[in-house]
């Protein structure tokens, strides 16, 4: 597989669901900018952090007789802070980043230029998403009052909960509303607060990179649904001067997301663009790149797990298989939250898993889709994934495979 300059990294941090994501900076040709220094970005990346799960210790809901899991697989690092050391220690773009963990720990390899961890993503509240052990020590602390924080709502109130004495303008949270309440001042204090995210927002992610979070729309499934099936979208733009350059749109899904869901969003920004397009003069130039459709990848659970009266907890691969057939179609698919943790508690006993390993998922995938070009995807900890991957061939049906 070969990489281009401009490639995106998406790299497996645990055998659960913490990712990297390391996004290449725009070039000062890009920009129109000139480092009066001499320097470049050509070299430089920007480094998000998605639901860092690194500390060994068990992720406890509530208590631990109602929850309790401990990861079976190592992580690649052992806290927030031994990846930020590995990231600046390192060039910010790379052929391959190392399956291995023990490299990381190399503290005298200080010779590369990386900046560190310059944001990190909580998606859910959750603790295997939010883990206090991995947030707390002192070293990590400090990354975090560092970087940017993105969040939802709900994942906002349970960092606030851990009370780290984080800097607020450096939190952002990507739901771009809440409930009104019948407090006129609170009213008026939430607007200011929406309206301080929204100019603070574009000032913290680098040019032709946006964030944005996917509220559930439908609740058919489960009571839980709104808090457990939203999505966080990932899109990177070409660079300005490439006119033959599609955008990359990663959707993290790690519970999953109905394909509804996904199409109220993408109708609510075909909308706005459209109204955007009749007022630029540049209206040839706005359609061509509207109409270059964005590579997508997404990354959703493959087992599919149910708990009595919650109902749907990971939608799994049969809703993989619904966003296939949807509007979103993605390009590649990538496996995550599946790890067959060692568990305790009431959740433990009366939740039921089906699992779809990837070649079983990747032939039936194959049947209901014969000439689907959906690449499914699995990674091991601390191996990574360059995007856009090559186009594959059709799915076989062989059953070696």
């Amino acid at each position: 597989m070969t990489t281009t300059k401009r490639s995106v990294e998406l790299h497996k941090l645990n055998g659960d669901t913490s990712w990297l994501v390391r996004i290449p900076l725009p070039t000062s040709n890009d920009n129109g900018n000139d480092h009066t220094d001499g320097s470049s970005n050509q070299d430089r990346t920007f480094d998000l952090v998605i639901d860092p799960w690194l500390h060994p210790a068990a992720q406890i809901d509530g208590a631990s007789c109602f929850s309790k899991q401990t990861r079976v697989q190592q992580a690649q690092f052992d806290s927030i802070a031994d990846l930020d050391r590995w990231l600046r220690s390192r060039p910010a773009t790379s052929d391959r980043l190392q399956n291995t963990c023990r490299a990381a720990h190399d503290e005298n390899d200080q010779d590369g230029h990386g900046e560190g961890i310059n944001a990190v993503l909580f998606s859910h509240p959750f603790t295997d998403h939010l883990h206090p052990e991995t947030l707390q020590d002192t070293a990590s602390r400090r990354v975090l009052e560092r970087a940017t924080i993105l969040t939802t709502a709900d994942s906002l109130d349970g960092l606030q909960s851990l009370r780290l004495d984080l800097d607020p303008r450096k939190i952002v949270n990507l739901c771009n509303s809440r409930k009104t309440t019948l407090n006129r001042e609170q009213d008026k204090e939430q607007k200011k607060e929406k309206e301080r995210a929204s100019s603070l927002f574009p000032r913290v992610l680098p040019t032709g990179v946006t964030v944005h979070y996917l509220a559930a729309k439908d609740w058919s499934l489960s009571p839980a649904w709104s808090k457990l099936h939203g999505g966080i979208l990932i899109t990177v733009d070409p660079p300005r001067d490439s006119s033959d350059a599609s955008p990359l749109e990663i959707l993290y899904a790690p519970h999953g997301i109905s394909a509804k869901s996904v199409s109220t969003h993408f109708s609510s920004v075909s909308t706005n663009r459209n109204t955007a397009e009749r007022k630029t003069s540049n209206v040839a130039q706005s359609q061509l790149q509207s109409e270059l459709r964005p590579y997508r990848v997404l990354l959703h659970s493959f087992d599919r797990q149910t708990l009595p009266l919650i109902g749907v907890v990971a939608c799994g691969f049969p809703n993989i298989v619904d966003l296939v057939a949807s509007e979103f179609r993605p390009d590649v698919v990538v496996a995550t939250h599946d790890e067959h943790k060692s568990a305790q508690g009431l959740v433990a006993l009366t939740i039921r898993r089906r699992s779809f390993p990837l070649d079983s998922a990747r032939r039936l995938l194959a049947s209901k889709y014969p000439d689907s070009h959906t690449r499914l995807e699995g990674l091991a900890v601390g191996e990574s994934l360059t995007l856009p991957l090559p186009l594959p061939l059709p799915l076989s049906l062989d059953p070696e495979l």
